[in-house]
């Protein structure tokens, strides 16, 4: 179409003024915005965000308002086809295991409201964009429906946990990524809204700093692990599990490789594990017929009052493998150390045995 290919000109050799005008008369309902935001330079970024927001003013006019669709997410997109794309215009990707390459809608979707696909980093010490952008799409509902695929969040507190099961429709979410501390109290409010994510494909958890869970053998914590395994093992789409430092109690992480048969990729790095538990949480792998990687903790044995000690490492690692491969034939397994402190790498054993700089 003509308005793309004097976009894409205009576009490649960076006309401001052009550029700026032709997002203004913008025609079709699907915007790729986070592509073109990280197509060009930080200055012609702006370019576009001028472009856009006056595109945007017009959208109150009801002859003039076209615009169905703005994507904010910095994947792969074909933007200078926009026109001819004849996909449902969900804002899901296609699957965990293809190439994250998002489709815009068709030109015939006619949607009232305005919908803003985005990812969302969140952090305990937001930027003052993010602090606007809640609150503002909060008060715009009957007009604006924000989609979050990806979701990151550092800290939470649990206003925010409140804020985004007002605005979020939890089904959209197929990414999620927490990052704790010591307090895990926002985990607590966030965990019954699991069952609502029909679509959640990927589920990571990471501790912050592994010496602060003590609260793991208090009673209340160990509730609330039963309670949050019990949900978790409810999502059936769950493929992709990563749990760092976590301390989750042993009996209910085998309840859950027990539950998610989808599984492909499972990571328990920097987990507390004996040898025994290991061994067990390795049987109850048998069913997962999907997996083609996994990455384990080396067990609480490998190490020496906190050190770790290259001949139990050496030891210890072949054996849990061959208890694996008894199992079942696996693909890609990985038995790793914590982080080491001083050169920030870790033991790693696959076929054979990977030593941090340190130890070699």
């Amino acid at each position: 179409m003509l308005f793309l290919a004097l976009f894409q000109e205009a576009f490649s050799h960076r006309l401001p003024n052009i550029v700026r005008a032709m997002m203004a008369a913008w025609p079709f309902p699907y915007i790729p915005v986070g592509t073109l935001l990280t197509s060009g330079t930080l200055e012609f970024s702006q370019v576009v965000v001028e472009g856009l927001r006056a595109l945007l003013t017009q959208q109150d006019r009801p002859v003039t308002g076209n615009v169905r669709i703005l994507d904010f997410r910095r994947v792969a997109h074909e933007i200078w086809t926009v026109e001819a794309k004849t996909e449902d215009g969900d804002c899901s990707t296609e699957t965990v295991s293809e190439k994250q390459a998002v489709k815009p809608p068709p030109r015939y979707e006619q949607r009232q409201r305005l919908k803003v696909i985005t990812d969302l980093y969140s952090r305990f010490q937001q930027e003052e964009e993010e602090t606007d952008l809640l609150p503002g799409a909060q008060h715009r509902k009957d007009s604006l429906q924000l989609c979050c695929v990806n979701m990151k969040i550092v800290l939470l507190s649990e206003d925010h946990v409140i804020m985004f099961r007002q605005i979020f429709r939890l089904w959209d979410i197929e990414m999620l990524e927490f990052t704790l501390d010591w307090n895990w109290s926002s985990l607590l409010r966030f965990y019954p809204y699991l069952a609502h994510m029909k679509n959640l494909h990927t589920l990571s958890l990471v501790w912050m700093d592994k010496n602060t869970y003590e609260h793991a053998y208090t009673s209340e914590y160990k509730w609330f692990v039963r309670a949050f395994i019990s949900e978790l093992s409810k999502i059936s789409s769950l493929q992709h599990l990563y749990m760092n430092g976590i301390c989750f109690l042993s009996d209910n992480m085998r309840h859950l490789l027990s539950q998610c048969s989808k599984l492909s990729k499972v990571n328990f790095y920097t987990n507390d594990f004996s040898m025994t538990v290991l061994s067990d949480l390795l049987h109850y792998t048998a069913n997962l017929s999907k997996i083609t990687m996994e990455q384990y903790p080396a067990p609480q044995e490998c190490y020496e009052l906190g050190v770790v000690s290259k001949e139990r490492f050496v030891q210890f690692c072949p054996v849990l493998m061959d208890t694996l491969r008894a199992i079942r034939q696996p693909k890609r397994v990985y038995f790793a150390t914590d982080v080491c402190n001083r050169c920030s790498k870790r033991c790693v054993y696959e076929e054979e045995t990977r030593l941090c700089s340190c130890l070699q």
